[in-house]
């Protein structure tokens, strides 16, 4: 579910990841461990989002 979810939604204009969208009362508790093992097999990578650049900033 989580899987076919990640292109769905990072293809649409606003690209904040919305839980909802995959089943509806659904939060980020729900989807926690699947999004962590997705991450450490490096089938995603989980970006944080900034308003200022600054240092350090990892490469």
């Amino acid at each position: 579910m989580l899987w076919n979810a990640v292109p769905t939604q990072l293809a649409k204009e606003n690209k904040k990841f919305i839980y909802k969208l995959i089943k509806k009362g659904a939060g980020a508790k729900e989807y926690e461990l699947a999004l962590t093992w997705l991450t450490d097999c490096g089938l995603v990578h989980k970006i944080t989002r900034i308003t200022k650049p600054g240092i350090p900033l990892k490469a």
